[in-house]
């Protein structure tokens, strides 16, 4: 069983603003700074959330507005990379040390 719990809501979907609502161009500005943040394609963040390619762009692009459920699972996914990320760093950090 995953241990890993994303928001309850879109209230607490940092892609959201903490608002809830879904505003299809802040929301794919804030996808595709956050997916350069990470260094991951639009290719590899499409396939770990089930999503094709050209919707993730549609996103990004303010094309459509996302269902609630996408943006759950964009965030869920999002939230694992950063966690990865910062394990990496950590590690990075530590093997510095010695």
């Amino acid at each position: 069983m995953n241990s890993f719990q994303g928001p309850d809501s879109l209230d607490e979907c940092s892609l959201c603003n903490g608002t809830g609502q879904i505003n299809r161009s802040s929301f794919g500005k804030m996808l595709r700074n956050e997916r350069n943040i990470l260094g991951i394609t639009q290719q590899k963040i499409a396939g770990l959330c089930g999503l094709t390619t050209a919707t993730i762009s549609l996103i990004e692009n303010g094309g459509v507005t996302p269902r609630r459920s996408t943006v759950m699972i964009i965030e869920i996914v999002l939230d694992k990379l950063r966690e990865a990320s910062v394990s990496n760093e950590e590690s990075k950090s530590l093997s510095k040390e010695d």
